[in-house]
């Protein structure tokens, strides 16, 4: 049996290497979409959401970190399919596909990663 500060250590470093990658992926989509809210005022309430998801999931982190543990495997395709939609996307320059591409990829990852990720999600 694996000990409690083990799984905690190990899903803090697969939390950080996701978050790692998804940074470096999307980095030029985040920096598009920051440069619309502060721009375009029918768009500006957009940087008001980031804080706000935070908040709302830190809110209910007690209950997420209690459940067990079940991860939903598709949720690897569903990650897999955003990563590499993101590649399609930065090479072709459509904000709409990266938008896409990161709806995707974090449903798969919370998916996955989260204990009952898909109800999470839902």
């Amino acid at each position: 049996m694996v000990s409690t500060s083990r799984q905690y250590s190990t899903s803090v470093f697969l939390w950080s290497l996701f978050a790692t990658l998804a940074a470096m992926s999307y980095l030029a989509f985040f920096r598009q979409i920051l440069e619309i809210w502060l721009r375009n005022e029918d768009y500006s309430f957009g940087i008001l959401v980031p804080p706000l998801v935070a908040y709302l999931i830190w809110a209910r982190r007690k209950g997420i970190l209690v459940s067990e543990h079940s991860s939903w495997i598709p949720g690897l395709f569903l990650t897999g399919l955003g990563c590499g939609l993101q590649v399609l996307a930065s090479r072709s320059g459509t904000l709409v596909a990266s938008g896409i591409a990161l709806i995707l990829t974090l449903i798969g990852a919370i998916g996955f990663i989260i204990p009952h990720g898909l109800e999470v999600v839902q």
